[in-house]
């Protein structure tokens, strides 16, 4: 395929993302063509190959959830979970009945996992049921440690 292939298919997976292209047809934001089709190129592969490694079985569930080698991975679900009054506490009941483990994250707490940087080991998903500001402070530590999924409940999604 040329190279101009390449950036019209590359141009259709991102054209419902980019309002406008300023600085001509051969370039978006200072990036050459090839660059350009080099970067969507690898895109395209990694969600290739993400769907190769972990199927969707349930398409109803959504592209996360309704992978079961997502679903069933490791999480961590951070919020007021010792408190039954609180959803936290429900989403971890739901979560631990689902996924091989979950590790319930407590800021409210003294002693236990007060913060995701507490939890060993590797976290497939982390589920945020806490004000934006802690919210904000995990997503740092999250991305740190190169956690794939983050589900914020509403008004953990808000401004910090």
């Amino acid at each position: 395929t040329t190279s101009r292939q390449r950036v019209g298919r590359a141009w259709n997976l991102i054209s419902t993302q980019v309002r406008g292209v300023e600085g001509g047809v051969d370039s978006i934001m200072g990036l050459s063509t090839t660059t350009l089709a080099a970067q969507l190129r690898d895109v395209v592969e990694a969600r290739r190959a993400f769907a190769e490694r972990y199927p969707l079985v349930y398409p109803r569930l959504g592209p996360v959830l309704g992978r079961p080698a997502v679903a069933r991975g490791r999480w961590a679900v951070v919020g007021d979970v010792f408190n039954a009054a609180k959803p936290a506490s429900r989403v971890l009941a739901r979560v631990s009945a689902e996924a091989a483990s979950c590790a319930g994250v407590s800021p409210y707490v003294k002693d236990g996992l007060t913060t995701v940087a507490d939890v060993r080991g590797a976290l497939d998903a982390v589920d945020l049921c806490v004000s934006p500001r802690i919210g904000a402070r995990e997503v740092d530590v999250l991305a740190d440690r190169g956690v794939r999924f983050i589900f914020a409940q509403p008004g953990a999604d808000g401004e910090a």
